[in-house]
C-alpha cells in the first residue's frame, strides 16, 4: 500500500532506532503539523477574545458570589454568553478538523500495523495509546510556544 511505504520512508527510520524513540519522533511531527493547522486555519485574534470574555465572564462571577440576586442576573448572561462562546469556537475549529482528519487517520493505521510487533512501548501502553500521550504533552507545549488559542 502506497500510504504505508510513504509513513515507513518518513518515520521508519526512527522506529528502526527504538520504538519508543519512533513513537516520540511521531508524535512530536504530528502535533506540530495540528498546532500549524491550528494557528493558521482559525482566526486567533477572535479566539483570543473569545478566551478573555471567558474569563472576565468568570472573574465577575467569582465577584458577586455573595449577592443572590446579581448570581442569578450573571448566571442567565453567561449562559448565553457561553453558548454564543461555544458556538463561535466550534465554527473555528471545522477547517483544521477537516484538514487534519485524513491524515491523522491514515497515520493511526500505520502506527497501529507498525507497533503491534513490539507490544509494549511506553509503561505498558501499546503504539497508540504511547502516541496519544505524548502527542497531548507535546500539543500542551506546542501551543503554548506558538501562542495558538
Amino acid at each position: 500500500m502506497v500510504v504505508n511505504e510513504i509513513f515507513d520512508f518518513l518515520f521508519g527510520w526512527a522506529v528502526s532506532i527504538s520504538p519508543l524513540v519512533g513513537i516520540i519522533f511521531i508524535s512530536f511531527i504530528l502535533s506540530m503539523l495540528s498546532t500549524i493547522a491550528w494557528k493558521y486555519l482559525t482566526d486567533q485574534i477572535l479566539l483570543k477574545s473569545l478566551r478573555e470574555k471567558s474569563t472576565s465572564l468568570r472573574e465577575e462571577f467569582k465577584k458577586h458570589k455573595a449577592d443572590p440576586k446579581k448570581l442569578a442576573e450573571l448566571n442567565a448572561k453567561m449562559t448565553k454568553e457561553n453558548f454564543d462562546i461555544m458556538k463561535l469556537q466550534y465554527k473555528q475549529s471545522i477547517k483544521p478538523m477537516i484538514a487534519t482528519l485524513v491524515p491523522f487517520a491514515l497515520a493511526f493505521v500505520w502506527i497501529r500495523k507498525t507497533y503491534e510487533p513490539f507490544g509494549t512501548v511506553f509503561l505498558g501502553m501499546g503504539g497508540i495509546w504511547s502516541y496519544i500521550v505524548f502527542s497531548i504533552i507535546f500539543s500542551m507545549v506546542l501551543r503554548k510556544l506558538m501562542k495558538v488559542y
